[in-house]
Formats: structure tokens, sequence, C-alpha cells
């Protein structure tokens, strides 16, 4: 066995010309992680569609999308700054910044509390009250979350994997036991948070490096600096990524939303497993400081991930009616639209020169992508939902991962 590793090694680094033991090693830990999330989302979601009426599934959705939208105010560029560190040996980065990430996190609770009162407001308890438990469980949930980029910056991708199983695990049994005993919204959002709570917990005591060396003052001041300018360039994209499900849910409605969920949640998950490459493309190209050399491997490394998702794209088209059908029966209407989304699979060749550009802390070009995208994501969403209802919050979708792939070629040519 361990011959014909050594073979196909050797010929993937004789043809590809790269580091092919490591990405073997480190993308089966990450696609073994990416394959655990997908069971795991897929069979909640399986569920719930199916054991809740559109109107509920499209208001718990709403919520768990409303928890991920508030935790953009956090300090979520931090997970980047804590994978490069670790990947440079400074371990104790992570123990470091824990009190730190705790401070920026208090904003989500802010924020809830506001959004509470103004469904409050609104005579809308439901979401006042969702409103509530997500401003009290979410920044904790934040604060204790980037174990998993400590362990892969750490090349410990045996134990990421494992943490990231367990905690698929934990979260998706919790939310089905939940749903077991009520099918009451907020008992399944709480139950949802609550797992997720506990699983960061646990994992942050077992593995924060107590006994790890302190981090020299200039490397933790400069990705500290890092970590704050990669949250505010998060925070304007996680709000447009976002926005989509707010909009869909306050024009179309709750039933609406649980049939774009639908649509979108198997090409999201494949765009997750592709984007699993950026993470090892980040820690290679940290430790390569040649800018020109990263530049002239771009065309070719492009070449090679778009072969690779075209052939994907094709085969997802084929197959995906089958697949929705025996998944979603209640949902057929979603197999057309979640076809269209595939189209932008072959966008994603857009982490190779992004990663390149986060490796070198190219934060004034990082911005300009960020910004740029986010606003004609925003206005495109918008007005595409306001012509063409459900089909055009997808269409504008695929417009702007392909805005963001020549965003990030333009500015990598011009750093």
């Amino acid at each position: 066995m361990k011959q014909i590793y050594t073979h196909i090694a050797n010929r993937l680094e004789y043809y590809f010309q790269i580091d092919a033991r490591f990405f073997i090693r480190g993308g089966f830990w990450l696609t073994c992680i990416q394959g655990v999330s997908i069971i795991g989302g897929l069979l909640t979601s399986v569920i719930f569609a199916n054991y809740l009426t559109p109107q509920d599934f499209g208001i718990y959705r709403y919520l768990i999308g409303l928890s991920a939208l508030l935790a953009a105010i956090s300090l979520t560029g931090l997970s980047h700054a804590i994978l490069q560190t670790a990947a440079k040996k400074y371990f104790a980065f992570y123990r470091e910044t824990l009190w730190f990430n705790g401070i920026y996190s208090s904003g989500i609770t802010v924020s809830a509390i506001i959004g509470a009162f103004y469904y409050w407001w609104n005579d809308n308890d439901l979401l006042a009250l969702g409103c509530l438990c997500i401003g009290l469980l979410e920044p904790l949930i934040v604060t204790f979350s980037n174990t998993a980029a400590y362990l892969q910056g750490s090349q410990r991708f045996t134990e990421a994997a494992t943490l990231h199983t367990l905690k698929t695990i934990t979260v998706t049994l919790g939310s089905l036991i939940a749903l077991y005993f009520s099918d009451n919204i907020l008992v399944l959002l709480i139950s949802y948070l609550a797992t997720s709570l506990l699983t960061n917990l646990i994992a942050h005591w077992y593995y924060i490096p107590t006994y790890a060396t302190s981090t020299p003052t200039e490397v933790s001041t400069r990705y500290r600096s890092y970590a704050v300018h990669t949250s505010a360039r998060n925070l304007i994209a996680n709000v447009a990524n976002r926005l989509d499900t707010i909009i869909v849910f306050t024009l179309l409605g709750a039933p609406e939303l649980a049939l774009y969920i639908i649509a979108t949640i198997i090409p999201e998950q494949i765009k997750g497993s592709v984007k699993n490459l950026a993470s090892l493309l980040l820690q290679k190209y940290t430790k390569n400081d040649n800018i020109d050399q990263l530049r002239k491997s771009v065309p070719k490394r492009s070449l090679q991930l778009l072969l690779i998702l075209v052939v994907l794209t094709i085969l997802y088209i084929a197959f995906s009616p089958i697949l929705y059908n025996l998944l979603f029966p209640k949902y057929e209407s979603a197999v057309l639209l979640s076809q269209i989304l595939a189209l932008a699979f072959p966008a994603l060749i857009l982490y190779v020169p992004y990663s390149i550009l986060q490796s070198k802390v190219a934060e004034k070009a990082l911005h300009k992508i960020t910004v740029y995208s986010s606003l004609s994501q925003v206005l495109i969403t918008i007005v595409l939902i306001h012509f063409f209802g459900l089909l055009g919050a997808i269409i504008a979708k695929v417009i702007h991962r392909y805005i963001l792939l020549l965003l990030s070629l333009k500015n990598l040519y011009r750093i």
C-alpha cells in the first residue's frame, strides 16, 4: 500500500510540480471533514425539510441564517491569523488571542438585542425570542471557534478531522433528538446553538497549547492587525453573502426561503469542499515569499482546477434531478434552481489567486475585492429578486462568483 501511495505521489509531483504528499495528506483529511459536514448537513436538512412545514422550516433556517449574520460582527478574520501563525510555529498565538476574540464577539449580543426589540415592536414574539437566544449563545460559540484553524495550521490534519467529525455528529444528533421531542422552532434553535457551544468549549479545553512559547511582540501585533482588517472585510462579505436569505424571507416569505435553502444546500456544500483547498494553498503560499513566482503559477494551477470543476458541473447537472427527487420530494421546483447555481462551480478557481493575496497579507487589494464584490452582490441580488423572484436570487449568486474571480485576478497582478 505504501508503495502505491509513493508511486501516485511521485507521478503527481512529476506532472503537476506540486508537493503532492502535503496535498494528499491534508486534502484527504479535509475531504473527510467536508464529507462528514455534507452527510450531517444533508441528513438534518432532509429530515427537517420533510418533517416540518415549509413555513416552519423557512423560519427555522431564517433564524440559523440570522445567527450566522450576527456572527459576522465578531473577529472572523482571527481564524486566518491563527492558521498562518500556527503554520509558522507560533502556537501560543491561539491561546493569547482568546480574550481579544471575546471582546470583539460582544457586538453580537448588542446587535441581537436590537433585533429582538425590533421584532417585539412589530408583534413577532417568535423572532424576538430567537434573537435573544442568539445573543446569549452565539458570542460564546464564536469566541471558542478557532481550534480547528489552529490544528490545520499546525498540520495536525487527523485531529482537525476528528474534531470536526465529532462536532458534526453532536450538532446533528442534538438537532434530531430535539426534533423528535418537539417541533417548536425555539427548542430546535436552542438545541443547535447549545450543542455547537458545547463542542467548541470541549475542543478548546482539550487542545489549547498551554505550554507553548509566547509569540514575539512584533509577530503578534502584525497578525492581530491582520485579523482586525480581515474581519472588517469579512463583515462586508458575510453581510452580502447572507443578505439573500434576509431579502427572500422578507420579500417572498418563509415557504419561498425554504425552497431557496433546499435549492442551494447541495451546491453550497460542494463549494465548501472546493474551498477547503484554499486552506492548503494558504499554508503553502505563506511559506513562499516570492510573489512573482506565485503569480506565474496561477494560470497553470487555475487551468488544472478549472478542468476538474467543469467535469463536476456537468456531472452535477446530470444527476441532481435524481438526487433531489430522492432527498427532497416535496421541493421538486428546487431542481432547476440548483442546476443553474451549479454553473458557478468553474468560478471557484478564484481560490488560487485569492489565497496568494491572503498569504501575502495584501490588505489594500483584499479590501478592494471585498468592497466591490459585496456592493455589487447586494445591488444585483436586490434588483434580480425584485424582477425575477427566487430565480433572480440564484442568478445573482452565479454572477457574484464570476465577479469575485475577475476582481481576484485583477488585483493579484496589480500588487
